[in-house]
């Protein structure tokens, strides 16, 4: 009897702990998620504010991830296919750097590079698919020589207006200054600050 008195605390305890380790699951996730929002706001705002900067940085990344292309086929025999078409998809980035950061959306530059970027992540989805690789080197090629340079384009299409003069005034009329989630962002930062100046006024008046 001691015996199944026990076995029933020990259940109990550990549905508690399955709770509690879910909730700060939970939690962690959402501190995490604010964190990298944090993060693509001030590297927005430093793209922004230093553009040629941003350009030369993008232009060496983009032969620097050239040339691990060609090494990679060289040494681990990567497909020559994938190799080729990652290639082609940088060099298409690279053209969009001629205008940078002014980007149109509309452009034929624009939107083969999309084309090439969805062919590129297919490709290499494929074959890292059908052949095994550790997954830490898989989310390493792929952060470096899938995702890096269009991850940083898409983050500086904020700058398309914030570099023009008066930009400022238009991006408040138009609403198009700032990128998805800076908007964010700032819409959370005066729904806090307005939260904050009617708690103000209650206060005063009760």
């Amino acid at each position: 009897r001691v015996h199944g008195d026990f076995s029933g605390i020990r259940h109990r305890l550990m549905l508690g702990l399955w709770l509690v380790s879910y909730i700060s699951g939970a939690l962690l996730f959402l501190l995490l998620t604010l964190c990298v929002a944090c993060g693509l706001y001030y590297l927005a705002e430093l793209i922004e504010e230093h553009t040629q900067l941003t350009k030369k940085i993008l232009q060496v990344t983009i032969w620097v991830i050239q040339v691990a292309h060609v090494a990679l086929w060289l040494v681990d025999g990567l497909p020559f296919m994938n190799i080729c078409l990652g290639i082609g998809a940088h060099a298409a980035y690279l053209r969009l750097l001629r205008s940078f950061p002014f980007i149109h959306l509309t452009s034929g530059e624009f939107i083969g590079s999309c084309v090439l970027l969805a062919l590129d992540h297919f490709l290499w989805f494929r074959f890292f698919g059908s052949t095994y690789f550790p997954f830490a080197e898989v989310i390493g090629f792929f952060g470096m020589c899938v995702w890096l340079v269009p991850f940083v384009l898409f983050i500086s299409l904020s700058a398309n207006e914030s570099t023009l003069p008066m930009a400022a005034a238009r991006a408040s009329e138009s609403g198009r200054g700032a990128s998805s989630f800076k908007s964010i962002l700032d819409l959370f930062s005066r729904r806090k600050d307005t939260s904050a100046g009617a708690f103000d006024l209650t206060s005063k008046y009760s």
